[in-house]
C-alpha cells in the first residue's frame, strides 16, 4: 500500500486559522478526506479513532489552543485531569461552559 507522503508530519490535531495559506490546505485536506472536523476550530488527521478517544489524548494540547493564557484550576488543578464525568474546570477571561467531544469544559472568569 502507498503511504501518503503528504500527511507525513501532520499532526494528529490541527486548529482552525485565519491564513488563507492554511484555510486552502485545509479545504483541500477536507475535500480529499485526509482531514475531519472533530470540534469547532478543532480537526484531525486521525480518521479511525472517535472524535472523543483524540480529544481526551490532545486535552492540553487543544485547552491550550482554544484557551490560551488559561489557567487549569479548581478540581483540575488537584487531579490534573478530568473528572470521571468529563469535566475539566479553567480560570479564565470569561465565564462559559463548552462542550468537546467527551469534555465539558468549565471557563471561570478569574485572570485578564
Amino acid at each position: 500500500m502507498a503511504k501518503n507522503t503528504s500527511l507525513q508530519n501532520v499532526q494528529e490535531i490541527v486548529m482552525a486559522t485565519s491564513d488563507k495559506t492554511e484555510l486552502t490546505h485545509k479545504a483541500a485536506m477536507l475535500k480529499e478526506g485526509t482531514l475531519r472536523k472533530i470540534a469547532p476550530k478543532v480537526y484531525t488527521t486521525n480518521m479511525d479513532e472517535a472524535p472523543e478517544t483524540i480529544i481526551k489524548r490532545n486535552l492540553f494540547y487543544v485547552l491550550g489552543q482554544l484557551y490560551p493564557h488559561a489557567v487549569i484550576s479548581h478540581r483540575s488543578a488537584y487531579e490534573l485531569k478530568p473528572t470521571a464525568d468529563g469535566d475539566i474546570f479553567l480560570t479564565y477571561t470569561y465565564t462559559k461552559n463548552v462542550s468537546l467531544p467527551g469534555v465539558t469544559v468549565h471557563l471561570m472568569q478569574g485572570c485578564k
